[in-house]
């Protein structure tokens, strides 16, 4: 049984994100996403398709996204080390790899779906985030039934690689 559930920076997908627009506003695409208020994430859709990207980022080509997302999606570019570039590059190489991350992304329309049979939540949750703050918010405050919120200060998406010690004291509080 689980007594309590943590997210980071993502929400489940819901009915939402079938109206998130396919182009972006005029000025829009940035070099950082920023607090995620004019966040266009057109890898959620690229991510959909069926075997091209498996084809188009095999052999180490997942890299050039990675390193655009690790400049996009971080407050500071320099938090994700060559090390963990390494790593994150590894975890990616070939196109079984690939298919298998893109599945999560793949899975979103059933997901959605399937989202609008769920009861609330009646768990205690917490949302921990920062581009993401206001979505998951959102998705906590209308699917649990007691969250709590904390915002992440000086951090983009990848906040347990950005701000380790925040999350690491408030999932040791909250989990207690």
């Amino acid at each position: 049984m689980t007594r309590k559930l943590v997210l980071i920076d993502v929400a489940h997908p819901d009915a939402g994100l079938m109206s998130w627009p396919l182009l972006p506003a005029v000025g829009q695409i940035q070099d950082k996403v920023g607090d995620g208020s004019h966040a266009y994430l057109w890898w959620f859709a690229f991510h959909q398709v069926k075997d091209l990207p498996e084809r188009l980022m095999a052999d180490g080509r997942a890299r050039i996204e990675q390193d655009w997302f690790f400049r996009y999606l971080t407050a500071d570019e320099s938090s994700i080390d060559p090390l963990s570039r390494d790593v994150y590059a590894r975890s990616y190489w070939n196109a079984d790899a690939i298919r298998a991350g893109n599945a999560w992304y793949q899975a979103f329309p059933q997901d959605i779906i399937d989202e609008g049979k769920y009861a609330k939540v009646n768990m205690p949750v917490m949302g921990i985030a920062a581009p993401g703050y206001e979505w998951v918010k959102l998705r906590l405050a209308a699917k649990a039934t007691t969250f709590e919120m904390v915002k992440v200060q000086n951090s983009g998406h990848f906040i347990p690689e950005e701000q380790p010690q925040v999350l690491i004291d408030n999932l040791r509080r909250f989990l207690r």
